[in-house]
C-alpha cells in the first residue's frame, strides 16, 4: 500500500476526489443557471413519471441519481415500493433528506463497471497507452441480482460514462483511441440496460457550441456508440451553459433524447 507521501505526490489518472468534485460542479452550475435548466429538468421528470405510470414497477433503479434534480421524487415515493438510487457517490444532503424513507435504498456503485478503480490505481508515469486502452475495452458493466424483474432509468448518464477519460492529460494519452474507449463504455451500458425488464434512457448526445461572431455553431457529439433504438423517442434542447463558464467565451446547449429502450430483436 502506498505511503501517505506517495499518495500525496503520485499523480493518478482519476480519483474519487475528482468524481465528487465533478458532482459538486453540477450543483454549482445548477445554482447559477436554474431558470435555464428548468425546462430540461421538467421534461426529464415528465418522462420518468410517464414511464413509471406505464409499467408500475415494484423495483426501480435510477442510474446516475446524483442531486435528484431531474426526478419527481414525491411521485416516486408514492408509486414505487422499492426505489434504488445508484451513483458513484451520494450528496450528504440527499442522503439526510431521504434515508428515513423505507422505500429508498442508496446504492454506491461505479456505473462504468470499474473505470474509476482502473484510473485511480494507474499512475500517470506508468501508463502504456495501448495497455490502458485494452484494459478499458475489457471493462464490463456491473450487475444487480434482480435485474430481470426490475425496471431501470439511465438518467442523463450515457454521455458522462467516459468523462474521467476526457480531461486533457488522459485524453492525450489515448490520442485517437479516445473515441473507441468512450464508445465501448457507452455501448456496454446500453447492452446492460437490456437485462432489465423495462429501461428508460434520457441522455444528451450532442453539444451545440455558439461563439460570438460565428455564423454557425460547432456541433460536438457526446455519444460515440451507435445510437440506441428508442420507442416513443423525444428530443429537446437543454440550455446547459449560457454564461461561458463551461467553455470560455461560448454558450453551450445540449441536444437531449429520451425514450424507452426497444427490446432486442430475436
Amino acid at each position: 500500500m502506498a505511503s501517505l507521501f506517495e499518495r500525496l505526490f503520485i499523480q493518478h489518472l482519476y480519483t474519487m476526489r475528482d468524481a465528487k468534485e465533478y458532482q459538486r460542479g453540477i450543483a454549482r452550475r445548477y445554482a447559477e443557471q436554474a431558470e435555464r435548466w428548468a425546462e430540461h429538468l421538467h421534461r426529464s421528470q415528465k418522462e420518468v413519471q410517464e414511464f413509471v405510470t406505464r409499467h408500475k414497477p415494484r423495483v426501480l433503479y435510477i442510474l446516475g441519481s446524483g442531486w435528484l434534480l431531474d426526478l419527481p421524487m414525491e411521485f416516486l415515493l408514492q408509486n414505487v415500493p422499492e426505489l434504488h438510487l445508484v451513483d458513484i457517490a451520494h450528496p450528504r444532503t440527499i442522503v439526510a433528506r431521504y434515508k428515513k424513507h423505507s422505500s429508498v435504498i442508496f446504492d454506491t456503485l461505479d456505473l462504468t463497471g470499474g473505470l474509476l478503480t482502473l484510473l485511480e490505481n494507474t499512475r500517470r508515469a506508468d501508463v502504456v497507452p495501448t495497455d490502458l486502452l485494452s484494459r478499458i475495452l475489457a471493462i464490463s458493466s456491473p450487475s444487480f441480482y434482480n435485474q430481470r424483474s426490475a425496471s431501470v432509468i439511465s438518467l442523463n448518464l450515457l454521455s458522462q460514462l467516459p468523462y474521467p477519460l476526457l480531461n486533457d492529460d488522459t485524453a492525450s494519452l489515448l490520442g485517437d483511441d479516445i473515441e473507441q474507449a468512450s464508445a465501448s463504455l457507452q455501448q456496454k451500458h446500453i447492452e446492460w440496460l437490456h437485462a432489465f425488464q423495462h429501461a428508460l434512457m434520457i441522455f444528451d448526445f450532442e453539444e451545440v457550441r455558439n461563439m460570438p461572431h460565428y455564423e454557425a455553431p460547432e456541433l460536438v457529439p457526446t455519444v460515440y456508440a451507435p445510437f440506441p433504438h428508442l420507442q416513443n423517442k423525444k428530443e429537446w434542447i437543454w440550455l446547459f451553459d449560457c454564461n461561458g463558464s463551461y467553455i470560455h467565451n461560448m454558450t453551450t446547449h445540449l441536444r437531449v433524447a429520451a425514450g424507452e429502450l426497444a427490446p432486442v430483436s430475436a
